[in-house]
């Protein structure tokens, strides 16, 4: 499910003529971070491509977004595709994504937008490999970002090596970053469970240890929801610090985490419940684990068997 999209933010009348990849780049951080979106003041000739990109960014549904290009122009044309696109049927859908118009930001968004709303079981591989590469191919960074993530967190979930050594041929000179992070990532599935080190609340007991040894086959990293709804027998949960700040070294909790710690340990106090608490966000980040929510699966042994991070994660433990 979409989060709910950002509001949008009125323009100055005196505002300054803004290049139409600025104010795109604008709009996109906005967007990314769940703000206001800005209604910068673009050129006339750039006034429907912004609006086109403003309109799917704000939509609660991309098939609901309008577009405003002229009628018949290359715009309206790609905005109409994208339509009778999502008007389709899956067969449909697979059939003409090859073919489907992205030469605007909005449309790129649209399609990153229903990429990410299908999640884990809503699309055929070859029809979500086949948006993730189109996506991947974006000059715009935000958009290629997106799509490489999604790649990524797939072919971790899947165990599929080539799909990773794919993209890499295809991306490591811009993401270079990125893919040393996931091959950290893939290097742990098969080996043994990694060692972190972890905060027992509500008690505020400090361990050491691996993985394998929290007492459960199943491992849920995701922040707190509302109500700390039960997790299914077999799970054990991970809340990540917000800040991530803990130095890793430190054995007594600093004044920011520990006052994360302090109300969560309250919550599941009231709740008759206990997790793990990861006050420093470093020590995860070394061995890839940077999306949530992430379910690590262990196998008899102790061995880490799956991983599922960030877009390829179930919704809920499972």
């Amino acid at each position: 499910m979409l989060p709910s999209p950002p509001s949008l933010q009125a323009s100055p009348p005196d505002a300054k003529v803004t290049p139409l990849s600025q104010a795109e780049d604008l709009v996109l951080s906005a967007f990314d971070q769940g703000l206001p979106l800005p209604a910068t003041r673009v050129a006339p000739r750039d006034r429907a491509a912004l609006g086109w990109l403003i309109a799917q960014a704000a939509a609660k549904e991309p098939a609901r977004a309008a577009g405003s290009f002229p009628a018949g122009s290359q715009g309206a044309r790609e905005a109409q595709a994208w339509r009778a696109f999502l008007a389709g049927g899956p067969e449909h859908q697979s059939r003409t994504l090859g073919a489907l118009p992205l030469r605007h930001t909005g449309t790129q968004l649209a399609l990153w937008r229903w990429l990410q709303a299908k999640g884990p079981e809503g699309l055929a591989p070859s029809t979500r490999r086949l948006a993730e590469d189109r996506l991947a191919s974006s000059p715009v960074p935000m958009i290629r970002g997106y799509a490489l993530r999604h790649a990524l967190c797939y072919a971790v979930a899947e165990g599929d090596e080539s799909r990773f050594l794919e993209l890499r041929r295809r991306h490591d000179v811009e993401e270079g970053d990125l893919f040393r992070a996931f091959q950290r990532l893939l290097s742990l599935v098969g080996g043994p469970a990694p060692q972190v080190r972890l905060y027992r609340l509500p008690t505020f007991e400090m361990r050491d240890l691996p993985l394998s040894d929290l007492g459960a086959r199943t491992i849920w990293m995701a922040p707190p929801t509302e109500g700390l709804e039960a997790l299914p027998t077999g799970t054990t949960w991970i809340i990540p610090s917000v800040s991530g700040i803990q130095d890793e070294r430190e054995t007594l909790l600093q004044p920011g985490p520990r006052s994360e710690a302090e109300d969560l340990a309250r919550r599941l106090r009231e709740a008759g419940r206990e997790a793990w608490f990861a006050a420093s966000r470093a020590p995860f980040e070394t061995l890839g684990l940077m999306y949530f929510p992430l379910q690590i699966d262990l196998d008899g042994e102790g061995r880490v068997r799956r991983i599922r991070m960030g877009d390829a994660a179930p919704l809920k433990p499972e």
